[in-house]
């Protein structure tokens, strides 16, 4: 997990805020992002992740799902939003962004 942490964190802007939700799963706000923009970057992470293996673990494959934040919505709303879609991209065979 620190591994995997690691190459995220070489691959994010300073404005996100990139954490830990809990098991293997991590989260990134991106407050001056796109959904599109977090769809690419989602790319640009699954590809450092798989880059090269990790010891212990080989070679990783990402699956990320992304979500905006509309107005009038609960901090809830967009972390459901965005988990409904990571789920939906590890049932489409993983390695894959989705968008909310």
């Amino acid at each position: 997990l620190a591994e995997v942490a690691e190459r995220m964190r070489g691959v994010v802007r300073d404005a996100n805020i990139a954490c830990r939700v809990g098991g293997d799963e991590f989260g990134i706000l991106l407050p001056e992002s796109s959904a599109e923009e977090a769809e690419l970057l989602g790319g640009r992470i699954a590809a450092a992740i798989a880059a090269r293996p990790i010891p212990g673990a080989g070679t990783l494959l990402l699956s990320a799902g992304a979500a905006e934040l509309h107005e009038g919505d609960r901090p809830s709303d967009l972390f459901e939003r965005a988990d409904d879609a990571l789920y939906r991209a590890k049932g489409l065979g993983k390695a894959r962004t989705v968008l909310a």
